[in-house]
């Protein structure tokens, strides 16, 4: 005779418990902050506790180190990239609008709730610690696995609707599309508002249906 399974009813959260992550949350948030507007290298834990508004010692109660507070920053970074590229990769371009329409989610999405959020903030670290030769060698290897992990499934997507849609030498332009990516998150973090986002939206969104719509037998 098989045995029941009897499922186990969920742990019931604790005050103590939303207080633990509430205090998670303010010391990644403060030292995010930090780190985008400092440097990895010049932030100290003691820093991190006076921004965040608590005792010293408290960030040690939850994160061994600085290094510890760098990798879990990192890791939810990613593991929201991977998120979203996973839903880019569920959409069926249909027609070439839907095709460079993902393009632009795919540019843009980290920038829906401000500059100054924490997926901004995330970008703007990233990229400030890989142009620092004392910094590169430590975060080269989350950027690798970023890379390999994550965003090939991305490009070999695209690779596929390139193909689709008559574009041709997909490597080639897999190259230029990554250096547009590259080329609006920069602008969009250093120049912030002054960056004339719609205007380059619009732009991109022109070039890729020209060229798709030139590629389209009968057009």
């Amino acid at each position: 005779m098989e045995e029941e399974s009897i499922d186990k009813p969920a742990k019931k959260r604790t005050k103590r418990d939303e207080n633990r992550e509430k205090s998670q949350l303010l010391i990644l948030r403060s030292s995010l902050e930090l780190f985008s507007l400092k440097g990895y290298g010049s932030t100290t834990m003691e820093m991190i506790a006076d921004r965040a508004g608590i005792s010293r010692g408290l960030p040690y109660l939850y994160f061994e180190s600085k290094d510890k507070i760098l990798f879990t920053i990192l890791e939810r970074h990613f593991n929201r990239e991977k998120e979203m590229i996973a839903e880019l990769l569920k959409l069926e371009h249909k027609t070439s609008m839907d095709f460079v329409d993902a393009i632009l989610k795919k540019i843009s999405g980290p920038f829906e709730d401000g500059p100054e959020s924490d997926p901004c903030l995330e970008m703007r670290l990233i990229m400030n610690m890989m142009l620092l030769p004392e910094t590169k060698s430590i975060i080269q290897d989350w950027v690798l696995r970023f890379q390999s992990e994550i965003m090939e499934s991305y490009f070999q997507d695209m690779k596929k609707n390139f193909a689709k849609f008559g574009i041709e030498k997909a490597d080639e332009e897999i190259s230029y599309l990554r250096m547009i990516f590259f080329g609006f998150t920069f602008c969009r973090l250093t120049m912030g508002d002054e960056f004339p986002t719609q205007i380059m939206q619009k732009r991109i969104r022109s070039n890729y249906l020209d060229w798709v719509d030139s590629k389209t037998p009968g057009r």
